[in-house]
This record gives C-alpha cells, sequence and structure tokens, in this order.
C-alpha cells in the first residue's frame, strides 16, 4: 500500500532478540533497571517487554494447569540437591588435614548453594522471614525435647509428648508441610 512504512528486518530481530533476552534475565529474578542497563533501553521498554512476558507465562500455565505441579515439584527437588550438595560440601570442609584454600573452596561452594536455594525459595514464594520463623520454631523445639529428655521422668516425658501431638497436631501438620521446603 502507499504510503504503509515496510519493517525493517534487522530492526525487528533485534527487538525480539532483546526481548529473549529480557526473558532470560526476568527468569534469573533480575529487576527491570537491571535488565534496562543491560539491554540499554528505558525502563518503559522493559516495563513492556515484563508485562509481555508475564501474559506469555500466564497463558502457558492456562494452556498446561499440570505445568505448575512440575514448576513445584522440580523446584522441591531443586532444593533437596542443593541441601545435599551443601551438606557435603560442609562435611569435606571440616575434614581434618585440609589446607586453608581448600576449606575456602568447600565453604564457597556451601555458600553458593545456600544462596541458589534460598533464590529457589524465593521464587516458590517462600520468604526469608518465613523460613527465620521456621528456624526459631525448630531451635525451640530441640530446646525442650533437651529438657524433656534432662528434667522429666519417663512417664512425664511421654504424657507431655501426648499433649503436644493432640494439642498442636495441625499446627504439626503445617510445620512439616513447610519443613519439607524450608529445612536446613
Amino acid at each position: 500500500m502507499p504510503g504503509q512504512r515496510i519493517p525493517n528486518p534487522n530492526r525487528v530481530r533485534g527487538i525480539r532478540q532483546r526481548k529473549e533476552q529480557a526473558a532470560i534475565y526476568f527468569r534469573r529474578g533480575w529487576t527491570n533497571a537491571e535488565v534496562a542497563r543491560s539491554l540499554g533501553v528505558g525502563a518503559d521498554t522493559v516495563a513492556r517487554y515484563r508485562a509481555e512476558y508475564e501474559e506469555q507465562l500466564r497463558n502457558e500455565a492456562a494452556s498446561q494447569p499440570g505445568l505448575l505441579r512440575d514448576v513445584i515439584k522440580n523446584a522441591v527437588e531443586s532444593i533437596r540437591a542443593l541441601d545435599d550438595l551443601r551438606a557435603e560440601a560442609w562435611d569435606s570442609a571440616t575434614k581434618e588435614g585440609l589446607n586453608e584454600a581448600t576449606k575456602a573452596t568447600f565453604l564457597g561452594i556451601a555458600l553458593k548453594a545456600e544462596r541458589q536455594r534460598a533464590d529457589v525459595l524465593g521464587l516458590l514464594g517462600v520468604k526469608s522471614d518465613t523460613t527465620a520463623l521456621y528456624a526459631r520454631i525448630k531451635a525451640q523445639q530441640e530446646r525442650l525435647i533437651e529438657f524433656m529428655t534432662n528434667h522429666l521422668c519417663e512417664d512425664d516425658r511421654r504424657m507431655l509428648e501426648s499433649f503436644l501431638v493432640e494439642s498442636f497436631a495441625d499446627d504439626l501438620e503445617q510445620i512439616t508441610d513447610l519443613a519439607g521446603l524450608a529445612s536446613t
């Protein structure tokens, strides 16, 4: 048609590549400002890219109901694998006879696994205050068990344990579910 502008194929390809790169950054948890700096575009452009990316995710989730289930399953598996890696690195770092450089390497691996674990939990919506609450509850539990072991006779210990289980059964179930995600 006369007067109609024909898009430049190189410009269209460049935009598509920027959007694909932005999607990669969004999946990595980058902020809009970080994406804008990296791509050399404005904040409004990145906001538009993010909106399009989120719309695409909503459409994919709507068309594939099992997708969210699979994402959560994979995230939990990743958390478990990172927990195993962190524990193995810690055990290796605390072995006798290692030089300081080797210890530092193993501790670095353990810290990196911990950061990646926190990232996965954050993506699932489990915030650091939730994991901190779980850690406090677990510490209280350990102190209570120690007190019961050291200061109560066997009959009193069984009665208190039975009372606690009956009184807090629903809470214990929720805490156990949380423990599957936030356990250390």
